[in-house]
């Protein structure tokens, strides 16, 4: 389920979520950011493209993030999204 929500009454904000958000999408002069719900130490990064949020005041859900920043990593910031999807699903399973 997706949810788009006015931010400051400019920009737009869709999140998307299981049982709470697993990935906000931020759009942003520079590109796209993603905000994902999923530890940094628990997301696989082998690109380095993923940050370490944690302690930085921004908007979005999560401590990890990753910018789009050319087309050609649409796939990879998708896989990126998709796992921290599935963490929380298996979080949620196994509770």
């Amino acid at each position: 389920m997706g949810v788009l929500t006015s931010i400051d009454g400019q920009s737009m904000d869709f999140a998307s979520k299981a049982e709470t958000n697993f990935a906000d999408v931020v759009p942003q002069a520079k590109g796209p950011r993603f905000s994902l719900n999923i530890e940094p130490h628990d997301i696989s990064d082998p690109r380095g493209l993923v940050g370490d949020v944690t302690g930085v005041g921004r908007w979005g859900n999560g401590f990890s993030e990753v910018r789009l920043n050319r087309i050609e990593e649409l796939s990879y910031v998708v896989g990126s999204a998709r796992l921290a999807l599935e963490c929380q699903l298996d979080q949620e399973h196994a509770a």
